[in-house]
This record gives C-alpha cells, sequence and structure tokens, in this order.
C-alpha cells in the first residue's frame, strides 16, 4: 500500500514538531480474504510513483528499514505512526517526497485501507502536522509609475515602476491592467522582480480611470499588491481645440518652432481653427507655440506623438 500527501501549504521555514500519520486498515488472508490483525510496518518510498497506475509489479522501491510500526491487535481500526523525522528531511531539509508503502510484517497477509476516494470523508487517511515558525508575512509593494494624474499615449512605451520588498525576499512578479470600466486584466507574470517593466500602452483604451496593479508573491506563497492612482490613456494627436483657450481677436499672430528653436511654421489668420488644424499636423516631437493677439502673448510646449 503506497500513500503520499501534499507539503507544500506548510510555509517555508517553518520546523517541524510534530507528523502523525492515521491510516484506517486491516490486514487480510491473500487466500482466503479473511480478516487479519497483526503487526503493520511503514517504509519511506525512496522513488517516484504514479498514483493511476502503481501496482504490485510497478510499486516504488522503499527503504530497508521501517519508519514505524504498529502492533494493533484489532482486525479493523485507526492506526498511528509517527513520522516526523521522514517530515522535517523533507520540509527543513528539502528532501524528496516520494511518500510511504505500508505492508504487513507477514508477506502472507496483505493489506486493504480507506483511501483518499473513500464515500466516508472522516475514515480517509489523514497526516497531522505541527510546526512553528515559517514565514507568513507578505511582500510589501509601492507603485511610482504611472502616477495619478499621469497621461500616457495610446501605443507609447512607458515604464511601470515597482518597489517589492519581503522580510525573507520576493520571487516573482505579476503586473496587471485596467481602464476604470472592467476588471484587471493580466499585462505579464514575472519570475522574478526587477521592479521596472517596459509596457506598450494599450492602442485600443481612451480613459481617465486607468490602473495598474502589481502583486509579489515570496517562496512560501505570500502575496502582496498594490494598485497605482489613476492614469488618463488618450489617442497619439493629443492636441485639443482651442489648446491655449484664446479669446477672440482681429488676428493672431502665429509661430511655431522645434525643441532646438528651428521654425516649423509662421503665419497671420484671423481664424482660430488654421490654429488648431496647423497643430495637429505637426509631426512626432516637442514644439513651442507663440500666439500674438493685440492684447496678449500665449506660449504653450506640446508633444506630438504619432
Amino acid at each position: 500500500m503506497v500513500i503520499q500527501f501534499d507539503l507544500s501549504s506548510i510555509p517555508s521555514g517553518a520546523t517541524i514538531t510534530s507528523a502523525e500519520l492515521s491510516l484506517y486498515t486491516y490486514g487480510v488472508n491473500t487466500g482466503t480474504n479473511t480478516l487479519r490483525n497483526g503487526p503493520k510496518s511503514l517504509y519511506k518510498n525512496t522513488a517516484s510513483w504514479q498514483e493511476n497506475t502503481v501496482n504490485w509489479n510497478n510499486k516504488p522501491a522503499y527503504a530497508s528499514t521501517a519508519v514505524a510500526s504498529n502492533n494493533t491487535s484489532s482486525t479493523q481500526t485507526w492506526e498511528d505512526f509517527d513520522v516526523t523525522d521522514v517530515i522535517k528531511d523533507i520540509v527543513e531539509d528539502g528532501d524528496d517526497n516520494y511518500g510511504f508503502t505500508l505492508r504487513h510484517t507477514s508477506y502472507n497477509y496483505g493489506i486493504r485501507m480507506r483511501s483518499s476516494e473513500y464515500s466516508t470523508t472522516a475514515d480517509r487517511p489523514k497526516l497531522t502536522i505541527t510546526y512553528e515558525g515559517g514565514d507568513t508575512q507578505a511582500p510589501e509593494v509601492l507603485i511610482e509609475s504611472p502616477s495619478a494624474g499621469q497621461v500616457l499615449t495610446q501605443g507609447a512605451s512607458a515604464n511601470i515602476l515597482w518597489d517589492a520588498s519581503d522580510n525573507v525576499g520576493v520571487v516573482s512578479c505579476a503586473l496587471y491592467f485596467t481602464d476604470g470600466t472592467r476588471a484587471y486584466e493580466l499585462i505579464d507574470s514575472l519570475n522574478s522582480n526587477p521592479g521596472t517593466y517596459a509596457w506598450t500602452v494599450p492602442i485600443d483604451v481612451t480613459s481617465t480611470t486607468c490602473k495598474v496593479k502589481v502583486n509579489a508573491y515570496d517562496a512560501a506563497g505570500n502575496m502582496g499588491f498594490a494598485e497605482s492612482g489613476e492614469f488618463t490613456i488618450e489617442p497619439p494627436s493629443s492636441i485639443k481645440p482651442n489648446l491655449f483657450n484664446i479669446p477672440f481677436a482681429e488676428k493672431y499672430n502665429v509661430k511655431i518652432t522645434n525643441i532646438q528653436g528651428r521654425e516649423v511654421a509662421s503665419f497671420v489668420t484671423k481664424d482660430l481653427n488654421q490654429i488648431n488644424r496647423m497643430m495637429s499636423s505637426l509631426p512626432s516631437g516637442v514644439h513651442i507655440i507663440r500666439i500674438t493677439t493685440p492684447d496678449k502673448i500665449f506660449n504653450k510646449q506640446i508633444r506630438v506623438v504619432r
């Protein structure tokens, strides 16, 4: 009879103080199927096995010395086995977890055991582990960018910046995005904690309530997270009509230069829409626009992304 338990729920760094395996078993005479009592021994497996294919002919190898024995005189009963040392080796020292083999001391007798699929849940095998300590502290996360109020352009590259720390260490992160109207969607899963990610801003989102979220995980599976403040995503041509809120005037002297100071356009007009059309046709880059009216001078720096 082979038995194995999943130990992944025990936190990293835990110290095992006790571990007891409880099995509802009964021995049988292999020839007559008559119930038999008698001692049973538990051995540590030394090779892997598959639940859906294991049988007598391909059973896993196991240690020659029993981990524990039980000399119950009852034919059907719960039997407890102290497996503390084996569980300590697996959890604390990283030994392979291949489970156990249970056999009757006499090879003339077989064993029946109520398994993990038995109809009465209370009669299924139990592994009771007591431990101290272990990592139960979740990582702490702070998102630095995008920040609240930031404006990003569709299709542009933007860095997601965060700081994640943990008392033991962050081993992986997951990044998410929402436009504020739908659930968070995964951007990427990372098997590390780089603190920065080059993100391509979605080309199909226009929203002022966008957020990113960063989940950080430690080796024990504890998860901490943070959400950014709300930021904006807008189309590449971010120039708005009447950008300067210019009051009505009889004429406007317009001069546009690039960031190096080279003149891009210069004209005089009575039509504000002509100014808007000119700004909408500017090439990518940073531009300085100077508009002079009889009463006031307006200066504005804009960035155009195509």
